[in-house]
C-alpha cells in the first residue's frame, strides 16, 4: 500500500480504487499468471520488461471490469504486452 501513501487527493475515486486493487494483487500474488515465473518486486515498475504489473483476465476493451479483484492478476510487463498484442491481432 506504499503507493496509497503518495496518493494525490485530487485524483479520481476510480484511480484510488485501481491503486487498491493493485496493492491487493501485489500483496497476494508473487508469480506471473501468464508465464508462471516469479515477478521480482525490485525491478522498476515503469520501465523494466520483467517488472510486475496488474493484468486483467478479460481485457477492458472486451468488457472486463478493472475494479473486480477476480479479473485482476499479477503479470510481468512483457508478458502482459505480448498477450495484449496477440489478443488485438485476433480481434
Amino acid at each position: 500500500m506504499e503507493q496509497l501513501a503518495a496518493f494525490n487527493p485530487r485524483a479520481s475515486l476510480a484511480e484510488l480504487h485501481r491503486l487498491r486493487i493493485q496493492a491487493q494483487v501485489f500483496g497476494e500474488e508473487t508469480d506471473c499468471w501468464l508465464c508462471h515465473r516469479h515477478a521480482d518486486p525490485t525491478y522498476d515498475g515503469t520501465t523494466h520488461p520483467w517488472s510486475r504489473t496488474v493484468d486483467q483476465t478479460r481485457p477492458l476493451w472486451l468488457g472486463g471490469n478493472p475494479y473486480e479483484r477476480s479479473n485482476s492478476h499479477l503479470a510481468h510487463r512483457i508478458c502482459r504486452d505480448m498477450r495484449a498484442a496477440a489478443l488485438r491481432g485476433q480481434a
